[in-house]
Order: C-alpha cells, then sequence, then structure tokens
C-alpha cells in the first residue's frame, strides 16, 4: 500500500475546507460518511459500496485515489469531494481464498500437519513434507510465494501441530499457558464453553476442566460499538471502523504512535496488524486556528469541549460554519450557521439606535496571559469595565 502523509496544515486543509460540501449517506442509515473526511472514513465508505483490496493511491484536497477491487474486476477510483466518483476498470481481481482452502491446497501438494495463520496481510503456513518442516507464505488469492524449510519433522509435536489437532475437534480460541514436554496445557473453546486442557507430548487430550463461558459470534445492530470497545479493551486507540462484514473486521487504529490496520475474528480476537504509519498527536486550540487561517477562514472562534472535542467556527466563501473535531482531528459533525454577518460594530450601533436603544454597551470575551477576560465598551468604544470569568480553557 501506498502511504500519504499529510502535514497539520494540509490535514486540516481536508478536513475544514470541505466540511462546507454536502454529506453522502452511505447504505446504513445509522452512518454518515462526510466526503471531506479522512482515510478511514473514504475506506469505509468504499468498503460499504462492496470494495475490497483497497489501497490508497493518493489523497488530495479536491479528490482522492484509490485502486480496489469488486465483482472480480480492478478499478481505479477517484472520490470528488462533492460525493461524486469516477471509476475505471484497470483489470481483473481474482477471488480471495480462506484457511480452509489453503490448507485443503497445501494438503493436495502433499504437506501434512498444516497450520494456517493470517499475517501481515498475507497468509502464513506451517506444514510437513518428506521429514522437513516449512513455512509457507501465500497470498490472498491463493498463490505460494515462498516456502522455506525450518527443520525437521519428526514424532514429537510442535504448537503449530498441536493447534491442528485441537482445530480438528472443533476448538478454537487456543491460548498455551505450558508446552513443555510431557506435559502440554492450553485453554481452549468448544461452542460457548472455555475448557483448560492438558496433552500428552502426541496431542492426545488427558484432563479437560470447564473454566467459565467464551464469547459468542460477533452480531447484532451495534457491531461498531462493540468492535471498538474490544478494541479499546485491547489498548487500541483512535479506532474507525472500515469494514463491519463477518467473518473478519477491519478497522484503522493506534496503538502508542503506530497507525495499524487491524481485523479481528468472528469471536472479536485481534488475527491480524498491519504497519500504516504513524498516529496523529492530539491538537491544540492554536494549532488549529493556524491550519484555518491558511485556508483563508475568518472570524474564527475555537471552543475546546469538555470531552476533549473541538468546535471550530469560521467563515469562509460567505457561510458561517460549524466544525466539530476530535483531539486528533478527525471529523465528527458540521453545521451551517448561514451567511457570514459582515455588519461593523458602529453600523451595529447606528442599526440598534434607529430602533430606539440608548446607552449602548458592548462587551468582549478573550483571553490574556492565561485570564478569560470580559471587556464593556459604551457605543463609543470607551473601555467601561473588565470582568475576569476565570481561566481560559
Amino acid at each position: 500500500m501506498r502511504l500519504v502523509t499529510l502535514s497539520k496544515a494540509a490535514f486540516f486543509s481536508v478536513v475544514l475546507l470541505l466540511s462546507i460540501f454536502t454529506y453522502i449517506p452511505t447504505s446504513n442509515a445509522q452512518l454518515t460518511i462526510q466526503l471531506g473526511g479522512d482515510e478511514g472514513q473514504l475506506h469505509a465508505l468504499l468498503t460499504s459500496r462492496g470494495y475490497d483490496r483497497i489501497e490508497t493511491v493518493k489523497l488530495r484536497i479536491t479528490h482522492s485515489r484509490f485502486n480496489a477491487c469488486k465483482d472480480g474486476n480492478r478499478y481505479h477510483l477517484d472520490i470528488k469531494w462533492t460525493g461524486v466518483i469516477d471509476k475505471k476498470i484497470t483489470g481483473k481481481c481474482r477471488s480471495q481464498v480462506t484457511i480452509d482452502t489453503i490448507a485443503k491446497k497445501l494438503e493436495k501438494r502433499g504437506y501434512q500437519r498444516v497450520n494456517v495463520q493470517q499475517s501481515q496481510g498475507q497468509y502464513t503456513a506451517i506444514a510437513c513434507a518428506r521429514g522437513n518442516r516449512y513455512r509457507i507464505n501465500i497470498s490472498v488469492v491463493g498463490d505460494i510465494k515462498n516456502e522455506s524449510r525450518i527443520g525437521r519433522c519428526n514424532n514429537r509435536l510442535n504448537s503449530s501441530d498441536f493447534i491442528t489437532k485441537l482445530q480438528a475437534q472443533n476448538y478454537n480460541r487456543i491460548e498455551f499457558t505450558d508446552l513443555n514436554p510431557p506435559r502440554i496445557r492450553a485453554t481452549a473453546c468448544k461452542g460457548r464453553t472455555k475448557y483448560k486442557l492438558t496433552m500428552n507430548q502426541f496431542g492426545e487430550i488427558r484432563r479437560r476442566h470447564e473454566i467459565g463461558n467464551c464469547r459468542s459470534h460477533i452480531n447484532g445492530k451495534d457491531i461498531v460499538k462493540t468492535l471498538v470497545k474490544t478494541l479499546k479493551d485491547n489498548g487500541f486507540t483512535q479506532i474507525q471502523v472500515i469494514d463491519k462484514k463477518p467473518p473478519n473486521y477491519r478497522a484503522f487504529a493506534c496503538k502508542e504512535d503506530r497507525r495499524l490496520k487491524v481485523t479481528l475474528n468472528k469471536y472479536g480476537q485481534v488475527t491480524d496488524e498491519i504497519y500504516e504509519g504513524y498516529c496523529e498527536k492530539p491538537y491544540s486550540a492554536n494549532e488549529i486556528r493556524e491550519a484555518m487561517l491558511d485556508q483563508g477562514y475568518t472570524k474564527i472562534n475555537i471552543t475546546k469541549n469538555k470531552d476533549k472535542t473541538f468546535t471550530a467556527r469560521g467563515c469562509i466563501q460567505g457561510r458561517l460554519t460549524d466544525v466539530e473535531l476530535t483531539q486528533y482531528g478527525k471529523f465528527i459533525s458540521r453545521k451551517d450557521r448561514g451567511s457570514c454577518n459582515t455588519i461593523r460594530v458602529n453600523e451595529l450601533a447606528d442599526i440598534l439606535r434607529k430602533r430606539g436603544l440608548k446607552n449602548l454597551e458592548f462587551s468582549v470575551v478573550g483571553c490574556r496571559k492565561g485570564k478569560l477576560e470580559k471587556i464593556i465598551f459604551d457605543e463609543y468604544a470607551n473601555r467601561i469595565d473588565t470582568d475576569y470569568m476565570g481561566k481560559c480553557r
């Protein structure tokens, strides 16, 4: 995947300048995608429309480009910020394979004791053939990329062999607690029950104890909320679900300073993490204001909310707009406040006098040296009083 890195000013160019355009609803009525949003929102939009194997080609202010597959075709997609998607077929896409399909393919090639796992956007298998143990890397469409000999196969089993034997008995979510023969210990799920298993060196289960319940498949109306909570519980932040279709769910998320594309299985277990770049650090109100100024906004007011989000208000192209952002600059919502009122204070005073008002006073609230001040002026701009309202947020 080709990565695109935006500076803070350029990033806010995308979110803030384009927030004045129309929202485009996805097929899910509860989710609204704003096409001036970030890469994660655009991936989710394309996924909701049936595309997979999405690769970001270029992110720009006026449009973004992606390569993706759908219905056996490879497309080059140009997404305009007005909501129009131009698409061009550039080739064919082969069907993706499953873990079971790969295992059967390797068995037909003469491999035994096959165990397949997903890793870094591809599949890795450990298997035996002709007395040797191999590591085999396979693409998502089933092509064998390379086969590396990693040792000898003998009667003594390793962790991969134990997993294969347990999976053949319909166990899943297998975690080893002791891999030192002659006793091998693991926890595993079968149906809704979680077991503690003790096996001998040949993989035969000698003891089995129930130790609790296992989580069922992720389902229901709140799949996105469930996935977000699951990833938070696993230490991820800045989570954006981009594919909520089973059996594999996908999300962009951060862990420490790394941005990852995370895959979860139907039980909510993280099965793969692909490095996508660095995560945004929290922005300050001044950084947001500077970015808005760079993009031509005027009459800017930034409010930091109690939940650490920002409400950025400003005028651009004659429209007064409120944009709500997370502390990391991710788009949340937008409100159009109408035309920007360019009337000056003295003009406002004249209008009010004509309406019969006298002894006018105006006030200005602002920050100075960390203190929030309210300065009161008379109608001729003479300062009358100053009130201290506390600390600036």
